[in-house]
């Protein structure tokens, strides 16, 4: 039998916020957690990048939620060197 989910790293996630309801919702709203999403644990601080994947009042959601701290930005759709 592994013990693989058993490892102290795993365990400290006991909360579990599902938000997926949104996503259903008239004016669906989303937070991709993977590539706009990074998390600084340490000082609680979230760094969203804006985009159809990931939306503003989500991501003031979530941090509200998990006591965070948000940092917005616009993602670059048009594949430039730049933000906006």
């Amino acid at each position: 039998m592994s013990t693989y989910f058993a490892t102290p790293s795993f365990e400290r996630y006991v909360q579990v916020l599902d938000l997926t309801r949104q996503e259903r919702a008239a004016k669906p709203m989303f937070l991709e957690g993977t590539g706009s999403l990074v998390l600084d644990r340490i000082n609680h601080i979230a760094y969203v990048a804006l985009s159809e994947r990931s939306d503003k009042a989500m991501a003031e959601r979530w941090a509200s939620i998990l006591d965070y701290k948000v940092r917005l930005r616009h993602a670059a759709i048009d594949g430039a060197d730049r933000i906006g």
